[in-house]
């Protein structure tokens, strides 16, 4: 969660260093081209056994559940939005939506609440399942944490998160020693601990720190039994260039008080054009969430279990409390998410 006024960005530190425990270096270091705009992209473990063993062992359940909140020194800008329409909350193309993973046939009651409430339903379906924590450590090798989403593609791999949980913004560098954690509780990995192969974000983010386009992709390995993400969780969908107002379930796990960071929470509110940004392209919530939340995902038409991520939590002002924003998806947020679909 990022504040503009006191800054905080919903990492969440660690003390130890993988690099320690290991004696190797970060398991991310290698670099690949972006295949569209020719900057180098995160890429995580890659199916490398060892690596890929080392990174579950590191991520204990005792270091998950002590991690503490994390403050950076200075918010990201506005900045200069690449390709999409500008920054604008309004579409620049058709609305498009995948569908999630597997579709149930009820329909959640809607209900309005600012204050955050834990999430009552069940825990081995989604949300539950498909909402987590996701570990990393920064370039100093600090460990953090973020939400986030798994979600549905033909690759069955991906997670949606914030886009400064993959990458620090402009001259930053990616995070290192990734991973996902499905139905994260009290320390807990129900579902397994899910290593980073691929992390990306766009190029607004990237390039300029613009919170018009914090989204964050991870594209996870196989579990060591050879199962692809989503056939084990499930998945919700996505959608981007649709309109402003709709009902949203925005999912996640803040930290601060009166949260704990250990459980799932919820809030539930129509969205709305962010007023107080002259750049436009953000999305405001009624919800009280804080640090701890962020990259997790804002579902529209979410019927109790799946739903479609169509936005994510990017930053909150201190002095507006009880507001939660996000980044409004339109076609720079669908072309990173088509980019890897079948990864």
């Amino acid at each position: 969660m990022i504040t503009k006024t006191r800054v905080s960005i919903l990492l969440v530190f660690v003390t130890i260093v993988i690099a320690a425990l290991t004696g190797t270096a970060r398991a991310d270091a290698n670099l690949r081209s972006h295949p569209d705009s020719h900057r180098p992209h995160g890429v995580g473990v890659a199916g490398r056994t060892n690596a890929d063993q080392a990174l579950r062992r590191f991520w204990t359940a005792e270091r998950m559940k002590s991690a503490p909140m994390y403050r950076p020194v200075t918010p990201p800008g506005a900045g200069r939005r690449n390709g999409g329409n500008g920054g604008l909350d309004r579409p620049d193309g058709p609305a498009r939506a995948v569908r999630p993973a597997a579709p149930t046939a009820t329909t959640m009651q809607q209900k309005t609440a600012r204050p955050g409430f834990s999430w009552s339903g069940s825990l081995t379906t989604p949300p539950a399942t498909t909402t987590g924590r996701v570990f990393f450590t920064l370039a100093d090798g600090q460990p953090a944490w973020c939400s986030g989403s798994a979600v549905s593609s033909e690759g069955k791999d991906m997670v949606i998160t914030a886009g400064h949980c993959v990458h620090d913004g402009a001259g930053g560098t990616w995070h290192g020693n990734w991973i996902f954690v499905p139905g994260y509780r009290n320390g807990s990995a129900p579902y397994g601990i899910w290593t980073a192969r691929i992390l990306d974000t766009t190029d607004s983010w990237y390039f300029h720190s613009d919170v018009r386009g914090d989204l964050g992709v991870a594209i996870v390995n196989p579990d060591s039994s050879g199962r692809h993400l989503v056939n084990v969780v499930g998945g919700q969908g996505f959608a981007w260039n649709y309109p402003v107002g709709l009902y949203a379930w925005d999912l996640g796990y803040p930290a601060e008080s009166p949260y704990t960071g250990q459980t799932l929470q919820a809030c539930t509110n129509s969205t709305w054009s962010d007023p107080w940004s002259t750049w436009g392209g953000i999305l405001g919530l009624d919800c009280d969430f804080n640090g701890g939340a962020s990259g997790g995902p804002w579902l529209i038409y979410f019927n109790g279990s799946l739903g479609y991520v169509n936005s994510v939590n990017s930053f909150t002002r201190s002095w507006l409390p009880g507001r939660i924003y996000g980044p409004y998806f339109d076609n720079e947020e669908g072309n990173l998410y088509n980019m890897y679909r079948y990864a």
